[in-house]
């Protein structure tokens, strides 16, 4: 298996071919959130299992994503990381741990960086604290949720900020038709 590192802004309403990747308990389950927020889930949880399907060449539907209560959720030992945000939703994979996080850039949360960055954090942001709170705050998520204090790298695409904790991988950019077209393939 190779490490992949994927980024696909999303839109409403979600092609039928994403709808159809998630098993419909989850797609029950997430029914409780607001739809922006719940299609961001079923986009993302979409989005891996193509990745899973490309990988292990099995259909999406096939694999068991095991979700424990206070843990990273798992699927068969396969190491994924996955997050969300208005208009756009990532997903790594790989054969080690790893952490993914995006955000979408918009005003700094200064209450948030002047309780959780450090005083050299605090002073990168002077000169773009909008789009350096969001640099910085995606490297945090990812490092946690890739559970180790790696090397973490980040970029800024099409108005977001990526990151990604735990191997070296340039990320690559699907479209929500693209990802319709190959789960309904698959």
């Amino acid at each position: 298996m190779k490490n992949r590192f994927v980024i696909c802004r999303i839109s409403s309403p979600l092609p039928e071919a994403v709808l159809t990747a998630v098993p419909p308990g989850r797609i029950a389950l997430l029914a409780r959130r607001p739809a922006e927020k719940r299609d961001q889930s079923i986009a993302a949880e979409a989005l891996l299992r193509a990745l899973l399907s490309d990988e292990l060449g099995r259909s999406p539907g096939s694999f068991v994503i095991e979700r424990p209560r206070g843990k990273k959720p798992c699927c068969a030992g396969v190491e994924f990381s996955l997050s969300h945000t208005d208009g756009a939703v990532c997903a790594a994979l790989g054969t080690s741990p790893c952490g993914a996080d995006i955000e979408k850039l918009r005003p700094a949360k200064m209450h948030a960086a002047r309780a959780c960055f450090s005083g050299g954090e605090l002073r990168y942001m002077s000169d773009d604290p909008d789009t350096a709170f969001w640099e910085l705050w995606t490297r945090r998520e990812a490092a946690f949720k890739c559970g180790c204090d790696g090397e973490t790298r980040t970029w800024l695409v099409g108005g977001f900020a990526v990151s990604l904790c735990g191997f070296e991988c340039e990320p690559e950019m699907v479209t929500l038709a693209a990802l319709a077209e190959k789960l309904s393939v698959l």
